[in-house]
């Protein structure tokens, strides 16, 4: 249903995973873990929160809601990390 939405109004072509609670009790695992391992303010907030892995899984950089997905920030450290990819 999401996918179905974003594709109509957005016409987005990539994978769209489901939603997941991102700060309650409910909280995926993945957040809560974040919380735990790197402190409670790596913990998302609010949709669309991005966070960016290493190909090992290793936490490198996050960026709230409020910054534009297209930021050169975001950029520069994706660049900066495709080293550690192999493709």
């Amino acid at each position: 249903m999401i996918e179905s939405y974003l594709n109509s109004q957005y016409n987005i072509h990539f994978l769209v995973s489901r939603k997941e609670q991102v700060s309650s009790s409910e909280a995926h695992p993945l957040f809560r873990r974040m919380g735990e391992e790197l402190g409670n303010e790596y913990r998302p907030r609010w949709n669309f929160f991005k966070m960016l892995f290493d190909s090992h899984g290793e936490f490198v950089n996050q960026w709230p809601a409020a910054v534009d997905p297209t930021d050169q920030g975001i950029a520069h450290s994706i660049e900066q990390n495709l080293h550690s990819w192999v493709f």
